[in-house]
């Protein structure tokens, strides 16, 4: 039996046990999501644009076909959407609206010197204000109402598990990687080209603004081992954080709480779930591992290629030819009471 006054050791607790085995885990995930995140920037970076030149040199014709087709679907579909919204807003027949959307020029409300009637005009431009007011009343109340029904999951997911609040967490994530790869950062890496950092920044924030917590998480750990290179490199940048700590702000590595812990381990690996979701979309693209197709079976690549290109060749022909009838069925233009008038 032990003396009164003898010392008593402290005895390891299990608690810290947990807490490292917690850490090599989030590490070990962390480490995952960078590497997914890389052969994701890779194929971006690298096997996208060399396919695309790739791409051009082989079918330069075909594809400037393509295009023209394009631009003509384009231009007459906004001719349709033209003479659909003055037949519904004006309530002029469709063979009316089609006159007066290829003459302009013979609305009431230009005058033979080229003027136009200011009361027509003024009435006109009301209506229109009116409208764009009115939508923009009927967004913000959609989108109180959306942000309304978040907060308050958000609110009931923080008071069921003690968690902080997405929202929060995407913040932080936000500014962190911004200190790390926005052009005006003094802490910005230099180790990366600026063209690839500008759209690195891009897609931090779409991320951003999707409230995505799971593509900052990827994006974060891929700019860890950015920094590491960069911090070898010599930059004169501030060091880049440890890999553990690349999802959560600086400064709070030791006061997180196990369910703090955990919650972070959950986001993690939803992260990584979607990354690999992401990841075997990307594989059916036909610039997926661009450089080994091409290796391996160049011909099997380019009838592919050419095979893509005739099916958007021939949907787009079938969305003109569907254009085409439309035209058809509206009949030859017919101008109005007003414009015979004139």
């Amino acid at each position: 039996m032990p003396s009164r006054g003898a010392l008593k050791l402290p005895v390891p607790s299990d608690a810290h046990a947990l807490s490292a085995r917690l850490a090599a885990e989030e590490r070990e995930l962390v480490e995952r999501l960078a590497a997914l995140e890389e052969r994701v920037r890779r194929f971006a970076d690298v096997e996208r644009p060399a396919y695309e030149s790739w791409r051009r040199l082989e079918f330069g014709p075909l594809l400037a076909t393509l295009q023209e087709m394009s631009d003509q679907l384009r231009l007459r579909g906004i001719l349709a959407h033209r003479l659909q919204d003055l037949v519904e807003r004006d309530g002029l027949h469709p063979r009316e609206a089609l006159y007066m959307v290829e003459n302009p020029d013979a609305w009431p409300t230009r005058a033979p010197g080229g003027g136009f009637d200011p009361d027509e005009v003024e009435a006109r431009r009301r209506a229109k204000r009116d409208r764009k007011r009115a939508e923009r009343r009927e967004a913000k109340r959609a989108k109180r109402s959306d942000r309304s029904s978040d907060d308050a999951a958000a609110f009931g997911a923080a008071a069921a598990g003690g968690a902080a609040r997405p929202a929060a967490r995407v913040v932080d994530l936000y500014r962190a990687l911004a200190r790390r790869i926005h052009p005006d950062s003094p802490s910005a890496l230099r180790t990366v080209a600026p063209d690839r950092l500008g759209a690195l920044w891009t897609d931090v924030q779409e991320a951003y603004e999707s409230g995505s917590l799971e593509r900052l998480l990827a994006l974060a750990a891929w700019v860890d081992t950015l920094g590491a290179a960069d911090l070898e490199a010599g930059s004169d940048g501030a060091p880049p954080p440890s890999r553990a700590d690349a999802a959560r702000p600086a400064g709070r590595a030791a006061l997180l709480s196990f369910t703090e812990r955990y919650d972070r381990l959950r986001a993690l690996r939803r992260s990584l779930r979607a990354l690999e979701r992401d990841l075997t979309a990307l594989e059916g693209d036909p610039a997926w591992d661009f450089a080994a197709r091409r290796r391996d079976d160049a011909r099997r690549l380019a009838h592919a290629t050419r095979d893509a290109i005739d099916a958007d060749v021939a949907r787009v022909q079938d969305a003109l030819a569907e254009l085409e009838a439309f035209f058809r069925d509206v009949g030859p233009p017919r101008a109005p009471r007003f414009a015979r008038r004139r």
